[in-house]
């Protein structure tokens, strides 16, 4: 399976991927287009690449529970109105991999944050098509 763009724009621009085309370089995701297909790079120094040639940085959900994040996630998920001891069960259930809880289970609001926040809500870092942000210096 390769990096499509339907997963970069999930992300949006701004989002840091590694271009693995060009040595393995940090980038930012400039723009999207269904034909050129995705513009990296930086304002003064852009060009376009294929998304099969990059990697998306994410947070691994389970850098919700090593660190911080999952109080500010939890306070986040407050903030919209959603009942967080129902989104923190669902939250550890799905990074313990227990097969009773999906993203499915979250509400959309809840999804939509962590999207927003970088994190690996499509399993993409163990398919090869995102990388650990956690791992990179």
């Amino acid at each position: 399976m390769e990096l499509e763009l339907k997963h970069i724009a999930l992300y949006g621009i701004g989002t840091k991927a590694i271009d693995t085309l060009h040595g393995n370089v940090e980038v930012e995701i400039l723009g999207i287009d269904a034909i050129k297909g995705v513009h990296v790079g930086t304002l003064e120094n852009g060009y376009w690449i294929l998304p099969s040639w990059l990697k998306l940085i994410l947070r691994p959900l389970s850098d919700l529970i090593n660190s911080r994040a999952f109080n500010d996630f939890r306070e986040e998920a407050n903030l919209l109105g959603e009942d967080s001891i129902n989104v923190v069960y669902a939250l550890v259930g799905i990074i313990k991999g227990d097969l009773t809880y999906s993203i499915g289970d979250l509400p959309h609001r809840v999804v939509q944050a962590l999207i927003r926040n970088h994190f690996d809500v499509f399993k993409l870092i163990p398919q090869g098509l995102a990388v650990d942000s956690t791992t990179l210096k």
